[in-house]
């Protein structure tokens, strides 16, 4: 509500300026050197939108704010995205080094604009680029960031998080994420004697030694702040300590060796890519099926779900019911408490469309879906994994003591490939 005439006058004028820049795209990039900290060597550039020069909009934050105000911030993201990219050709950059572009996962559902098509498709082709997804989404907007990784791994461009240090609940994530990059946030170089520090900081080396991943520091201005970064497993850096945010000079040599992202998911893993399979396909692919009365099946669902509520282990849960219709009151209850704990928690099944769950993703499957009569609990921390995997028999009903074919596994590959199999399903 405007309190005043002055108030209105002032909101309408920020609103009409804010669509004129965006219309016109009156959006440029300027772009800082990621080097490889061992030897200085510039690797890449990160690309750092400006609005117009001399006005409030030349601040990115005041523009995206604005712009998300009026409902154009995902179009306002996919112009910064054509700028870097635009900006990196006319420096000529080498196709050897990456350019890294932030961008926010709630453009991932929404078109790209017909006049910027041509420039973003450059992205893995002649431009080596690496979107940067922020670990805010993390909090707000799991199962869109999550979605956005997947979908461009898929399309052939890099994946990178950056400012990662602020979220305990990041290092649930990674794993499903797949970064190629994980940036490091500044934060943690200025408090590297905090507990919570190096609880981070052992997490993200731990899912670098396991893929391959490369770990960077952003917001470096000094020698000490550079040891810092280099003793918590960094190996390329950002920051005025090695060079402000410029046009790019014309040319600029590439390095000797191209910097390297997380080693391919593993066939298993890769196999949750193949929409027809299930978890329960994954699963008893490898292994053996048992049977078990449906009410034995729920106290093992339970114990493996109720890891979420430990504050110090932050972890996903994906549910996928077999049975169609509402949740009940003690379903709504029990996943209500695990969405207040979890770092993501999605639930999956037959009839909840509609279904509102605070903390919760939501999707509902259609009475064809082979996911119809399965069973599913996956739970995936940033240390331990496990997942039951059920099916009903054609026919069965309610009845606690309905046999039910079941999996369970802990081998962590496993479990993941389980877990992007229902991924796909929330963030479709």
């Amino acid at each position: 509500m405007f309190s005043d005439a002055s108030t209105i006058s002032a909101d309408l004028d920020a609103m009409t300026e804010v669509t004129a820049v965006i219309e016109a795209r009156e959006v440029t990039s300027v772009l800082q050197p990621v080097v490889r900290i061992s030897s200085g060597e510039i690797i890449g550039y990160e690309a750092l939108a400006r609005g117009p020069a001399g006005t409030r909009w030349e601040s990115p934050i005041e523009l995206f704010c604005a712009a998300t105000a009026i409902g154009r911030g995902a179009e306002l993201d996919w112009i910064c995205r054509a700028r870097a990219i635009e900006a990196a050709m006319e420096a000529g950059l080498p196709r050897s080094a990456a350019l890294f572009v932030n961008t926010e996962p709630t453009s991932a559902g929404t078109s790209c604009p017909a006049d910027l098509r041509s420039l973003v498709a450059q992205a893995g082709r002649s431009i080596r680029v690496v979107l940067e997804l922020t670990e805010r989404a993390v909090s707000t907007e799991p199962a869109a960031l999550l979605a956005t990784a997947v979908a461009t791994r898929r399309a052939g461009i890099g994946v990178g998080l950056d400012n990662v240090g602020g979220d305990p609940a990041v290092l649930a994530l990674l794993s499903l994420a797949h970064p190629d990059v994980i940036k490091l946030d500044p934060y943690l170089l200025r408090t590297p004697l905090r507990a919570e520090t190096a609880h981070m900081v052992e997490g993200i080396n731990e899912y670098a030694r396991r893929t391959g991943a490369v770990i960077a520091a952003s917001g470096i201005e000094t020698e000490q702040q550079c040891r810092i970064a280099r003793s918590m497993g960094a190996t390329i850096g950002q920051g005025w300590y090695f060079g402000p945010p410029a046009r790019a000079a014309a040319g600029p040599a590439g390095p000797r060796e191209p910097l390297r992202g997380s080693r391919p998911l593993a066939a298993r893993s890769a196999a949750a890519h193949d929409p027809a399979l299930t978890p329960y396909d994954i699963v008893t692919a490898r292994r053996p099926v048992r049977q078990s009365p449906a009410a034995m099946l729920l106290a093992v669902t339970r114990r493996l779900e109720a890891s979420a509520l430990d504050p110090d282990n932050p972890v996903i849960v994906l549910s996928c019911l077999r049975q169609p219709g509402a949740l009940s009151l003690d379903q709504w209850d029990w996943y209500a408490a695990l969405g207040r704990h979890a770092a993501m928690l999605g639930v999956v099944g037959p009839g909840l469309a509609g279904t509102t769950l605070p903390g919760a993703a939501i999707a509902d499957v259609g009475p064809t879906d082979r996911l119809c009569g399965e069973w599913h609990t996956i739970v995936v921390g940033p240390r331990s994994a496990g997942a039951l995997v059920a099916r009903a028999p054609v026919g069965a009903g309610r009845d606690p003591e309905d046999r039910l074919g079941y999996a369970i596994t802990f081998d962590r590959e496993l479990v993941l490939a389980a877990a992007r199999s229902l991924l796909g399903r929330i963030t479709a």
